[in-house]
């Protein structure tokens, strides 16, 4: 069966602006009754001979068609890096980190919004969806580090439990990485007055530490930049 497309019009690759009529007039269908979709000679754009919405009627190149190409990148590296600050949040406290160096994130993250948003960029709803998501899921673990605290939520009887090993002198310090449950901790330091600190960036210089202090002590850390209390004596402190 074999049954032509023709237009009164010319039609016109929406990605490059190529003449298209020619390739949809010996455009047939298949056996299965439906037309077969065809791509541009010049560029390679599929596209449906029978549905006019899938051609253009101008030669102007479809800005909107050269944009779709980089939105679905900028939406896939979305992913990786909500996924990744998710991740790492979870396990190490990383959105702490990214909270730091989330700004550079802001021009990206505006433009995959900005792009997304355009009605005009050919993009699937689960692509719109997605780079949506992404966003809004790695802008609130940056500003809030929910993940993290979801994590010692969870994991706070075992590292209650794992200081009062440290205090007794069952369990080392200064042993290097190790893991309470989902939760990675590069070090285990502990000051002379008994407090604990769980480190979970950086080295003896500094870092995030989950710090488990000591009633009546003199300070909580030495050499902190800022603080912020997690509840049942526990302390996240940055130390400079």
């Amino acid at each position: 069966m074999s049954t032509s497309v023709t237009y009164e019009r010319e039609r016109y690759c929406r990605r490059c602006g190529y003449p298209l009529q020619e390739v949809i007039g010996a455009t047939g269908v298949g056996l299965d009754g439906l037309p077969r979709k065809c791509v541009c000679p010049e560029c390679g754009r599929g596209f449906q001979p029978a549905d006019p919405r899938s051609t253009a009627d101008r030669p102007e190149r479809d800005w909107g068609e050269e944009l779709a190409p980089l939105a679905r990148v900028l939406t896939i590296c979305a992913a990786v890096l909500a996924g990744g600050a998710l991740l790492g949040s979870f396990v190490s406290g990383f959105a702490f980190f990214l909270r730091w160096f989330g700004m550079l994130a802001v021009v990206p993250l505006a433009g995959v919004v900005l792009l997304v948003a355009i009605p005009r960029v050919p993009l699937r709803v689960r692509t719109r969806v997605l780079a949506l998501v992404s966003v809004a899921l790695f802008a609130s673990i940056v500003l809030t580090g929910w993940p993290f605290r979801l994590s010692f939520a969870l994991h706070r009887a075992a590292l209650d439990r794992h200081v009062a090993a440290v205090r007794a002198g069952t369990a080392p310090v200064d042993a290097g990485s190790m893991w309470i449950g989902a939760m990675r901790f590069v070090n285990v330091r502990q000051l002379p007055d008994g407090t604990v600190g769980l480190q979970l960036t950086g080295g003896r210089s500094g870092g995030d530490l989950l710090v488990k202090g000591m009633p009546g002590a003199a300070q909580l850390w030495g050499n902190m930049t800022w603080e912020r209390e997690m509840g049942g004596g526990w302390w996240l402190v940055w130390e400079d």
